[in-house]
């Protein structure tokens, strides 16, 4: 289900990271939507179908609760029907479109909650979504996550990730709304879970040099230290593409633990 709840979350424990003078300087006219700022209203929240959609187990079990302050996702945990690390949960802004082919910014704030018990304890961004509103059209989109294996070390993993229709590529065949990643992947050691907060700046159709380019992404995670990674990947290669015609969204996924999501920014550069 999906939980709107008009409350602020009441904890000493959270510590937002302090925005770039980048963010701080957006237009208003070219903010699509923030959220989970403790000031704006929560938007239409709902949960997307994915190739691992398992109906007779969980779909009306996992919960994304919406309140002005904060998005918290609740892992299934895993149901005798379901992998015990559970499934991909999605969901997907869906009351704001976005012209695919514009050039987009999304920011947030974000902690990976304890307990984690699972290998991959990961909090994800979805963007260029289409699709997935239907049990026969599963989700498609570009994927950010941060990915954390292991609390003793902070082992990490930030996947060239995202979401994928039946697309032949090579040998590979693509399931509807399959997980789908391109490698190398950006690994390394001392990710913080929760109670420490985590920041993403991911810039679509933007280089790392600033630059507008379609299809690439600029990504940049910061905690408490600072900036941790700050690389392009290039998803013109990525098996899906948006339809330029049909507009795209934001979603936000898990799989394997629970996370909190705050001062969520959607805007256009």
């Amino acid at each position: 289900m999906i939980k709107t709840l008009f409350a602020v979350l009441m904890t000493t424990s959270w510590a937002g990271l302090a925005q770039t003078s980048q963010e701080e300087m957006v237009s208003p006219g070219n903010i699509i939507f923030q959220e989970f700022d403790g000031v704006s209203p929560n938007g239409d929240w709902r949960k997307q179908y994915g190739s691992d959609y398992f109906p007779q187990c969980d779909w009306n079990r996992w919960v994304f609760e919406a309140t002005p302050s904060y998005g918290k996702m609740f892992v299934d945990g895993g149901y005798k029907d379901c992998p015990a690390v559970g499934n991909n949960q999605h969901v997907v802004r869906y009351d704001k479109t976005i012209d695919p082919e514009r050039p987009y910014t999304i920011t947030c704030d974000f902690t990976i909650d304890p307990p984690t018990v699972a290998s991959v304890n990961s909090f994800c961004v979805n963007f260029q979504v289409q699709k997935g509103m239907r049990q026969d059209s599963k989700i498609n989109c570009w994927s950010i996550n941060l990915d954390i294996h292991d609390m003793r070390t902070g082992e990490y993993t930030i996947k060239h990730m995202g979401f994928a229709d039946s697309i032949p590529v090579g040998e590979e065949q693509y399931e509807d709304g399959r997980f789908t990643e391109l490698l190398p992947s950006h690994t390394g050691k001392g990710a913080l879970e929760g109670p420490d907060t985590n920041h993403f700046i991911i810039e679509v159709h933007r280089r790392l040099n600033g630059s507008v380019s379609p299809n690439w992404v600029t990504v940049t995670w910061r905690d408490k230290s600072g900036i941790r990674e700050r690389f392009e990947e290039d998803y013109s290669q990525f098996p899906y593409q948006p339809d330029p015609s049909q507009p795209v969204r934001v979603g936000l996924n898990t799989h394997g633990t629970n996370w909190t999501v705050r001062n969520l920014k959607v805007y256009y550069e």
